[in-house]
């Protein structure tokens, strides 16, 4: 993994989980930037604040800090970035949206990541943030430099993840209605927007997120849940958390490409059975 200080779309388009980390300590300047991530609250589009806490043991907290978590399916790492938010409405789309953010910071220093929505000891991690009552804690990432290799646990995982996979474009993006699949054209002025958007991290990989395109380019984003998948954990669920992500990409790509927008949340009347309206981004003019 590169370090590229400006570009969000470059980082999107680029970064992938680390399960192997190398050992030793992360530069100074590159520590104290990563410090800085952890120790900044954000609000999401929807007014939830997500705290963060980068947790960084000496060297007698490393072994439970091992313990903490990953049941061998992260090697080396000895920081993680932790974040917690109230329990509300919408509050994992919230979540999902400043994390990624923070994630895509990682990337920019040359930083992996690996979003742990499951393999993790939930409440060994919450009493190292110290949840508040009525907090949650969706998810956490190891951070670290990536190992030269794969160990072989991340890599059966990440093929049994389906991670390198990507589902047709076709099949995630719409042109007026959803019996009309967009068809992929880089001189669309929302293409590189849709690129990071269906290179976006989501649980297992199951994409969930379909956007339909209107005749004023407006893009709504729908969720097409998978039946009783990621609500294991009480007040958790980890497809909305992938909605919020795709929220983060749209915004920053969007951004970084000079075409400014806003989130809204009333139903456009335009969805099908199996789909979840989430939110509008309606271009401003």
């Amino acid at each position: 993994m590169v370090a590229d200080g400006g570009s969000d779309i470059h980082a999107m388009l680029t970064r992938t989980s680390v399960r192997s980390f190398q050992p030793g300590a992360i530069e100074p300047a590159t520590l104290a930037e990563l410090r800085g991530i952890a120790e900044t609250a954000r609000v999401g589009p929807f007014g939830n604040r997500v705290r963060f806490a980068l947790l960084s043991p000496d060297a007698a907290e490393r072994a439970e800090v091992a313990r903490l978590g990953t049941y061998g399916v992260i090697r080396g790492a000895s920081l993680y970035i932790a974040a917690a938010v109230a329990a509300a409405p919408r509050a994992m789309e919230d979540f999902g949206c400043c994390f990624e953010q923070a994630v895509i910071r990682c990337t920019k220093l040359g930083l992996g990541t690996c979003w742990l929505g499951g393999s993790f000891d939930r409440a060994g991690f919450a009493r190292r943030v110290e949840l508040q009552q009525g907090g949650v804690l969706p998810c956490v990432t190891p951070v670290g430099y990536p190992a030269e290799r794969r160990h072989l646990v991340g890599r059966a995982l990440r093929a049994f993840a389906g991670s390198d996979g990507r589902k047709p474009w076709g099949q995630l993006f719409f042109d007026g209605d959803f019996s009309r699949p967009m068809a992929e054209d880089a001189s669309d002025p929302i293409h590189d927007i849709l690129r990071c958007v269906r290179a976006a991290p989501s649980a297992s990989n199951r994409q969930p997120w379909r956007i339909m395109r209107d005749e004023s380019g407006a893009l709504h984003l729908f969720l097409a849940r998978t039946t009783g998948y990621g609500r294991w954990f009480a007040g958790v669920d980890l497809q909305l958390i992938d909605m919020g992500i795709a929220m983060c990409h749209i915004s920053l790509a969007a951004a970084e490409l000079g075409q400014h927008g806003s989130w809204t949340v009333a139903d456009p009347g335009i969805g099908v059975k199996g789909l979840e309206h989430i939110a509008s981004w309606t271009p401003t003019r």
